[in-house]
């Protein structure tokens, strides 16, 4: 697996590049950021295996969906709520 270098760009923090409110909360905000991040390319690849809706059969029973339906899922980043079939 290669390496990957991320640059962010963090709005409000002064010269010393601290956000008001001590360096503390400079960290708090970059993570919570990050997991942010974190969260959109997993829901999409999450919708990406999702199955079409359409019925299986197993045996000599019929599974059927309910349709797609808001679910939460829980990523490493935090909660993410999807649309998929149930």
């Amino acid at each position: 697996m290669g390496r990957y270098w991320i640059r962010l760009l963090i709005e409000g923090l002064n010269q010393a590049g601290v956000l008001p409110g001590g360096a503390r909360l400079s960290v708090d905000s970059i993570q919570d950021a990050l997991n942010q991040a974190g969260i959109l390319p997993t829901a999409k690849a999450l919708q990406r295996v999702a199955t079409d809706g359409k019925p299986n059969t197993v045996g000599a029973t019929t599974l059927t969906s309910k349709g797609r339906l808001p679910e939460d899922y829980q990523t490493p980043y935090g909660f993410a709520i999807l649309r998929r079939q149930l």
